[in-house]
């Protein structure tokens, strides 16, 4: 049917796409997708993606079959009037529908412990009736993972208000507004993708906009919903920024700065500030490697995502750096910073190494543990012999290679060997400067 409308778009065949729309399984789904991008700037697409979100709406269950049926009679006379209203439309006998009205999320009591010896009776909890639908977010992911294309040159212009619409839903569904409710599970497959969409958009839009229209209302969720968002944000916007035809940010750095204080007031990320553990929670954990540019994973790859002496690196150490120093005391954060450090060995970034291997020598001390059994002392001393013996300890002045000279003995201390080689560069090229 696609390639009987590209060879002729008749009213026909039209028709028979927008009711094609309507139907629920993913094939269907994914090959309309397909052409999405060839249907850019036809009026067809936006009709054809309001039938697929009101159609990925269904009735819950009901008891009786009485019931039953009528619910699913209700539910089939409703997509039968969004797609006569759509058709309308492009007949030119109507107005343009608004976007549809997504169920909301299944919510539930929020849960208390009570400790022991609490004799106080349980406030009764109000009984509160179930949305009577549910979205697929199986279905409404596939629907816009194939968004994704459409953000490549000029954008269309009702794909912004599309996506603030579903953002709408998303955090709704992500935070309940009631006190005494909380989300029943979370949309996790419709997260992983509408975020990673989300974030390949941000890069195409201007971040004034960007910052107050989409970022701002992620770091409002809690901190788990915020991680997993902001996670798949970040690796798709990276996936933008690195990608060869992907429209790209004036300022890619800016979406770090503006993700990294809400980060940091996370309690994972406080509890990281004091305790000396190279492990941290599942979901922040998902979130510190997106922020270093690593993949997502149970087992990561330990490669970041950016190639070797990526020149875009330096405008967003300055706020990694900050992440590392600011909970000097976990060796997960150090290991993420090391990994991604090395990926380029330039002269440029000897000043965030040694902010971090200060930060990292007053949280630790000579500790053999963190210097030499994880190796930390060894990557630094590494990565600075690489540096260094192409002279340049020129770009340090006199109070980095102080503070520079103090790091290492502490490093001696610890047992780390390979530290005395950095010392004696550091002594040639003090002579030779």
């Amino acid at each position: 049917m696609i390639a009987i409308y590209r060879e002729n778009p008749t009213v026909t065949v039209r028709d028979k796409l927008l009711a094609l729309a309507a139907n629920p399984g993913l094939p269907v789904t994914n090959a309309l997708g397909s052409a999405f991008v060839e249907w850019k700037t036809d009026r067809i697409l936006p009709a054809i993606i309001r039938i697929m979100l009101a159609s990925s709406s269904y009735p819950r269950r009901r008891d009786t079959e009485p019931d039953e049926r009528a619910v699913g009679q209700a539910h089939a006379q409703r997509i039968g009037k969004a797609v006569a209203a759509e058709l309308a439309w492009l007949s030119g006998q109507g107005e343009e529908p608004g976007w549809p009205t997504l169920p909301p999320w299944l919510t539930r009591p929020k849960r208390y412990l009570q400790l022991p010896g609490f004799t106080a009776e349980k406030p009764r909890k109000r009984r509160v009736e179930p949305p009577d639908a549910y979205a697929n977010e199986q279905r409404l992911g596939e629907i816009v993972s194939h968004l994704v294309p459409l953000t490549v040159g000029t954008l269309p212009d009702w794909l912004l208000p599309l996506t603030k619409h579903l953002m709408a839903w998303t955090l709704s569904a992500n935070a309940s507004e009631d006190e005494e409710r909380e989300p029943e599970g979370r949309p996790f497959t419709w997260n992983g993708l509408f975020f990673d969409y989300l974030g390949i958009l941000c890069a195409a839009l201007p971040h004034e906009e960007v910052v107050v229209s989409l970022v701002q209302p992620i770091t409002e969720l809690g901190d788990e919903a915020f991680h997993d968002g902001m996670a798949s944000l970040l690796r798709g916007f990276d996936r933008a920024v690195l990608s060869s035809n992907a429209t790209k940010p004036a300022y890619p750095a800016a979406m770090r700065i503006a993700l990294a204080e809400r980060l940091k007031n996370t309690r994972n990320y406080k509890q990281l500030n004091w305790r000396k553990e190279f492990t941290t929670e599942i979901h922040a954990a998902d979130a510190l490697t997106a922020m270093f540019f690593q993949r997502s994973g149970i087992l990561q790859t330990r490669r970041p995502s950016v190639p070797d002496n990526w020149q875009g690196l330096e405008a967003v150490m300055p706020t990694l750096t900050g992440l590392a120093t600011g909970a000097a005391s976990s060796g997960y954060l150090a290991v993420l910073f090391l990994d991604l450090i090395e990926t380029s060995r330039r002269p440029a970034l000897l000043p965030y190494l040694l902010e971090a291997l200060g930060a990292w020598c007053s949280a630790y001390g000579p500790d053999t543990s963190f210097w030499v059994s994880h190796d930390i002392g060894g990557r630094v001393c590494r990565w600075l012999k690489d540096v260094l013996s192409d002279d340049a300890t020129g770009v340090l002045d006199s109070s980095q290679v102080k503070a520079l000279v103090d790091s290492l003995d502490i490093l001696v201390q610890a047992g780390v060997t390979s530290a005395r080689e950095i010392e004696e560069l550091l002594v040639v090229g003090t002579r030779h400067s």
